[in-house]
């Protein structure tokens, strides 16, 4: 008889803390980071639950407006549970990442922020993602708080919801 083994939420917290905080940490102190410039990434991953298609969605078109109003280049990481780049396609912006090993190298270096599912965290942070020093941030969010964005800072590059979507993406020949 095959034991599954699962592990336990502890071991889970000190994987994630390893792999998203302190290797990334060090990284950013040798300067590894420079080479990828000023870039805000969206990601989602099959580690954790980053939700369906719409909740991802409106966390790209958040993370989008973020990366406007910082002034950063905006990419995007999603390829579970299948590859966002078969059903939509770049539009006005390159969004895409060339290589799964060069998604790998950039998450490694970038400053992480998880808001899946916590609005009170995203509200208290964005100042801090705007103005953050780190040259790659990887943010993963699954709900749009472009309106908040759009009230808070009155700027006219913030676009709507579906402003950024159509903005970003063109649809692929798939759908």
């Amino acid at each position: 008889m095959k034991r599954i083994f699962y592990l336990p939420y502890d071991i889970r917290k000190i994987i994630n803390l390893f792999t998203y905080h302190l290797i990334p940490t060090i990284h950013r102190l040798l300067k590894k980071d420079q080479k990828y410039g000023k870039t805000l990434i969206y990601y989602s991953s099959n580690l954790f639950f980053s939700g369906g298609l719409a909740d991802r969605l409106k966390g790209i078109a958040t993370a989008y407006n973020l990366a406007v109003l910082s002034s950063r280049k905006f990419k995007i990481i999603s390829n579970s549970p299948f590859e966002m780049k078969k059903i939509l396609i770049k539009n006005n912006i390159n969004w895409e990442i060339e290589t799964s090993s060069m998604e790998k190298k950039i998450l490694f270096v970038a400053k992480h922020y998880n808001f899946m599912d916590k609005p009170d965290l995203i509200e208290e942070n964005i100042e801090k993602i705007i103005h953050n020093q780190n040259q790659v941030i990887a943010l993963r969010i699954n709900d749009d708080y472009t309106h908040h964005i759009k009230n808070y800072y009155k700027n006219d590059k913030v676009k709507d919801w579906n402003e950024s979507f159509n903005y970003i993406f063109s649809y692929s020949t798939f759908t």
